[in-house]
């Protein structure tokens, strides 16, 4: 399924929805004016139901049958059956109810009472067809305004054939039906026009959603709420702990690979590598090629965010040792990559041109952390990490609580990197064991 039909399918289940939430408001109000209805009745025809009169008799009769069938479409509603022929059957059930409560006053006509016409019982065919428009399906709001506009005319019909009353002037049966006309057709265009909003408005939102999620994959979760507000994203300084990893050789193997398979190895990498940095509370700020710059911050305790990097930078040597294990149970050699983690002042803000930015940090701290990544491939260590990280985890230990990563680090003293005026001291931690090739099998 394309991604368009996708978005239609979403749209028709939520427009689907709305209708089904038009039902249920329409089921109470519903009961509301036939509870009304139903102590007006009382009010008028008290005197002629104790004397059992047969317009009192019917009257109340159908007025009963309405409020039954308005308790069982409610029950029906409540309980989410239905949502297919629902609207057209509460589309005909109001005005057959009003034409069943009305007609007993038309075969039994009571002396003096004008006709329909000019009664305020007719004005419930209006209210009956207004109520059409809460509804965004125009096919039982069509159905409901004729139905309405058969039953008013219908007893009027009726009234003039049993009992001779009717309008007085032609015009005035003119007048009632435009005004009738007019009224369903403002309740059919009204459903139009709410469906047409309920889908833009449905659309709009699953659009910005996917875009939210799209963008919350690219920065930071306080980044994107900033963005969503409207506020702008402004340069700032900040303390921060960057994490560089990058695989080792891999652009040798990808000389030769296939590119589809050479692809699927990477994306399974990554996808684990991911996994574990935001485990760690940290954000992916880019992919280069098979390298991953995450950012960690705490603007609150800076301490706490190079922790935190520390203790990703060698849970990702484990979830790496995890991720071979099952490489080399399906045959494949294992991979090994590099980790640089340094904390320090950053500049975060959007990078790049009106036509393409990204949200990044930059400054001498990333430059250090991606060049410790480096360093590792002129020692044994997996992983290597400035003095400033290990004072960061051990303020944390002495606050929080011992801090388990510390325990694997082993000095490395001061090292020459480039780009800095004076050696750098640094810590680093070893790659676990290589995992063992199955039995019959040539390691790599």
């Amino acid at each position: 399924m394309s991604s368009a039909q996708d978005l239609d399918g979403l749209v028709y289940r939520f427009l689907q929805g709305r209708a089904y939430a038009g039902e249920r408001l329409l089921a109470g109000v519903r009961l509301l004016v036939l509870a009304l209805a139903g102590l007006r009745l009382g009010v008028v025809m008290d005197e002629r139901i104790l004397r059992e009169t047969s317009q009192a008799v019917f009257t109340y009769f159908a007025w009963g049958v309405a409020t039954v069938v308005a308790l069982g479409i409610t029950a029906w509603v409540v309980r989410g059956g239905g949502r297919r022929w629902l609207p057209w059957v509460s589309a005909l059930v109001d005005p057959v109810a009003v034409t069943g409560i009305l007609l007993p006053s038309v075969l039994w006509a009571q002396p003096g009472v004008r006709a329909l016409i000019y009664e305020p019982d007719g004005y419930i065919f209006l209210a009956s067809t207004a109520a059409l428009g809460v509804r965004v399906r125009w096919g039982p709001a069509l159905l409901g305004a004729a139905a309405n506009l058969g039953g008013f005319f219908g007893l009027l019909a009726l009234d003039w054939q049993l009992n001779g009353r009717g309008p007085v002037h032609q015009g005035d049966l003119a007048m009632a039906g435009i005004v009738c006309v007019a009224a369903g057709g403002v309740a059919v265009v009204s459903t139009f026009w709410t469906r047409s909003l309920v889908m833009h408005g449905a659309q709009a939102a699953l659009v910005a959603r996917r875009g939210r999620e799209v963008l919350g994959r690219m920065v930071a979760p306080e980044v994107l709420a900033q963005a969503l507000s409207g506020e702008a994203l402004a340069p700032r300084r900040r303390i921060a702990a960057v994490l560089f990893s990058d695989l080792r050789d891999f652009t040798r193997i990808a000389e030769a690979a296939d590119p589809a398979v050479l692809l699927a190895e990477l994306n399974g990498y990554l996808r684990v590598m991911v996994r574990v940095i935001e485990a760690h509370g940290g954000h992916v700020d880019k992919f280069i090629g098979d390298a991953i710059m995450a950012v960690f911050m705490d603007d609150a305790e800076p301490n706490r965010a190079a922790a935190q990097a520390l203790a990703c930078g060698q849970a990702m040597s484990a979830a790496l040792q995890a991720h071979n294990s099952d490489r080399v149970a399906d045959g494949l050699p294992p991979l090994r990559h590099g980790v640089g983690v340094h904390v320090g002042p950053v500049i975060s803000g959007p990078v790049g041109s009106p036509d393409r930015m990204e949200f990044t940090v930059t400054g001498g701290t990333v430059n250090l952390a991606s060049r410790l990544e480096a360093a590792t491939k002129a020692h044994p260590f997996e992983g290597l990490c400035s003095a400033d990280v290990v004072d960061a985890a051990r303020w944390v230990a002495a606050t929080d609580g011992p801090v388990g990563t510390l325990a694997g680090l082993e000095s490395v003293g001061p090292l020459a990197i480039r780009g800095q005026t004076a050696p750098v001291a640094a810590f680093g931690w070893r790659a676990p064991a290589p995992p063992t090739p199955p039995p019959g099998e040539i390691g790599p």
